[in-house]
């Protein structure tokens, strides 16, 4: 596969798994409501320009009053991504206008089904497709999360990590950034709700964000705040496992825009 830099083409969406049912206009409430991320009477926040073509991304920790945006409402690399209270107008909203793409499965999309590394299309390091093989999440599905004020013409920035770094290191708590979509692993995200052949899980009705960065996919990172309902920064943690459940810091829940 070949990418763009910048200004990334990101592929339409295709299919509709958990996240695309989430934002497809033609999908109504009701059957919004069936889906595990939506949250019911949540309060969506992408602006009314944007409309349902936004998502809105906030922790269970939280609350769903508490959304994913643009901290400083820069379109530029490296920009912060934090959290704050959701509103559908002004420069706030449109900092939390966020559109899903849908990738595909990590398998075939950016590893092969097999292990010759000269196999491998390049955005993952071999190392970094047998860990997703290993980890059981060559089936899962790879998004990502465009930063979009306004839903107006697409920034080319998605959620990511300081510089593209990849891979991150197990004991990062990096600070979240804005990258160019698609020119490293940083900006693939990985959505599931289990890990370890799952050992692991998620609170009912929540998914973890993994970071296409992560060097081990086994214990990956993972987007997180620190547990308040504040403004802050959002940071790529260690996976948190008390027994075999998530922690509500660390998981998500999706709903539709706008408010």
């Amino acid at each position: 596969m070949t990418y763009s830099p910048r200004h990334a083409v990101i592929r339409a969406v295709k299919s509709l798994p958990l996240w695309a049912k989430i934002v497809t206009p033609a999908v109504t409430v009701a059957a919004l409501a069936g889906g595990g991320a939506f949250v019911a009477g949540g309060a969506g926040a992408a602006t009314n320009a944007c409309s349902s073509k936004c998502v809105d991304i906030s922790f269970l920790s939280s609350g769903h009053h508490w959304l994913l945006n643009d901290a400083k409402g820069r379109e530029t690399d490296n920009a912060v991504v934090s959290q704050q209270l959701g509103s559908n107008g002004g420069n706030q909203g449109r900092n939390e206008d966020f559109e899903y793409t849908d990738q595909g499965t990590v398998v075939p999309t950016y590893c092969p089904s097999t292990t010759t590394p000269a196999q491998y299309p390049g955005i993952f390091t071999a190392n970094q497709c047998l860990a997703l093989q290993n980890a059981h999440l060559a089936s899962a599905n790879a998004y990502q999360l465009q930063y979009v004020p306004n839903g107006a013409e697409a920034s080319g920035l998605c959620l990511g990590t300081w510089d593209g770094t990849n891979p991150l290191p197990s004991d990062s708590n990096w600070l979240a950034r804005l990258q160019p979509c698609g020119v490293n692993a940083s900006t693939i995200l990985i959505g599931a709700n289990s890990l370890d052949n799952s050992a692991w899980s998620t609170t009912s009705g929540s998914y973890w964000v993994i970071s296409g960065a992560s060097n081990n996919f086994s214990n990956p990172e993972v987007l997180g705040n620190n547990g308040l309902q504040q403004w802050q920064n959002l940071t790529w943690q260690p996976i948190h496992i008390n027994g075999n459940q998530g922690e509500d810091s660390q998981e998500i829940r999706a709903t539709p825009g706008p408010f």
